[in-house]
């Protein structure tokens, strides 16, 4: 008798385990429905989040300019790339970070990523805002560059090629101090804050890092004046190579069609990290990262709440195997015509700005002086160097 309750009250039980199961199945149905009725009432270019989603449906979740008309298949891998950088920045935010990126806020942080195709033709940009939906935007650097030229018929650039060659700063006034190679450069920014004078400085203000050899290198910050239609900020900068278009700075007049109004907020401090190879998806790029409170939570500044922000650029097959220094400069550079090279506005003014906490892959470096200008002067101690530019 009892073996014939326990035979029934295993069929019982299986009856009930069948029928969770069934039950369980058609509230998975039913939610799928829902959640695929509820996209459908979302904008077919905006979505929250993307990450993980299919390779050939990204675009479809992120608002995409594509001016340059590029290709869907090369905004979808475009996008794929971006927030996979993105979600790998997001997993290095670990307790081994420095005290500085801890100190700024907290899980808001914005990302951008800026990427240059292997034929050196076309800006890709990729935001990551805590405060509005991801963005792509495509811009094609010849047509920008060439409108650029025609409107203004200046341009920001900074003619110090074979600077290792010479021991005076040529192309306006500054300092420029050597670190021994490596693969990657960390130091930290501390911005001059005094607007004031940085609005009044002729010519353009940089300060930055690079490296010198065959080919040369420059990244870090560019100050964009409010009195030349910029934003009072620093904005991040990128050049590499000398060759046209690239010794103009053609990153930075990318830069300006999809960045917009952002940028580092005058005397914060900026971590900067310049690879000279950095790996990934089997191609070899020259890659800047810069970290610090910019003055909005996404380019536009349509949220004007200071926020932290990440910027990651990089040159699809730019990355060098061999360099000589790395250098680390503080600069104000003449305006020349892109054209003539003749110079348009004599550089002038001061900027005081200090580049500490420098290492080469991880270990502390001392910097040399290499060269300055006559009224310029630089101060070296321990891994640190300030500028005093006059």
């Amino acid at each position: 008798m009892k073996i014939k309750y326990i035979i029934i009250e295993v069929k019982s039980l299986k009856k009930i385990i069948i029928l969770f199961m069934i039950v369980s199945l058609l509230i998975g149905a039913l939610s799928f429905k829902f959640t695929e009725a509820k996209g459908n009432d979302i904008s077919s270019t905006v979505t929250g989040n993307t990450y993980g989603q299919d390779n050939n449906l990204l675009s479809s979740f992120v608002k995409v300019t594509n001016s340059a008309n590029v290709s869907s298949q090369d905004v979808n891998s475009f996008i794929f790339k971006a927030q996979n950088v993105i979600m790998e920045e997001k997993k290095e935010q670990s307790p081994q970070i420095s005290t500085f990126s801890q100190s700024l806020v907290t899980n808001k942080e914005a990302y951008d990523y800026f990427y240059i195709d292997g034929e050196n033709k076309n800006l890709y940009f990729y935001e990551d805002s805590p405060s509005t939906s991801p963005i792509a935007k495509i811009v094609n650097l010849d047509t920008k560059i060439a409108n650029d030229f025609i409107s203004k018929q200046t341009s920001n650039n900074i003619y110090m090629q074979n600077l290792a060659a010479v021991s005076t700063i040529s192309g306006g006034i500054g300092a420029r101090a050597f670190v021994s190679t490596g693969n990657l450069l960390e130091a930290r920014i501390h911005t001059d804050g005094n607007v004031g004078v940085l609005e009044s400085n002729k010519g353009t203000t940089y300060t930055y890092v690079g490296f010198t050899g065959n080919t040369e290198a420059d990244a870090g910050l560019q100050y964009s004046p409010k009195s030349q239609n910029g934003v009072q900020a620093w904005k991040p900068y990128m050049k590499v190579g000398e060759n046209y278009p690239w010794g103009n700075d053609t990153m930075l007049s990318g830069y300006d069609a999809v960045q917009y109004n952002n940028g580092f907020i005058p005397g914060e401090d900026v971590q900067v990290s310049f690879w000279k190879k950095y790996f990934h998806d089997n191609v070899s790029t020259a890659r800047v990262k810069l970290q610090g409170m910019a003055k909005c939570a996404n380019s536009t500044c349509s949220n004007a709440t200071p926020t932290k922000l990440a910027v990651i650029m990089e040159k699809n097959g730019s990355g060098i195997a061999e360099i000589t220094n790395y250098k680390i400069l503080a600069t104000i550079a003449d305006i020349k015509d892109p054209q003539t090279h003749a110079v348009i506005t004599k550089a002038s003014g001061s900027l005081n700005t200090s580049v500490s906490n420098i290492t080469v892959d991880g270990i502390s470096r001392v910097p040399t002086q290499s060269a300055k200008s006559s009224n310029s002067s630089m101060s070296i101690s321990s891994n640190s160097v300030s500028f005093n530019i006059r």
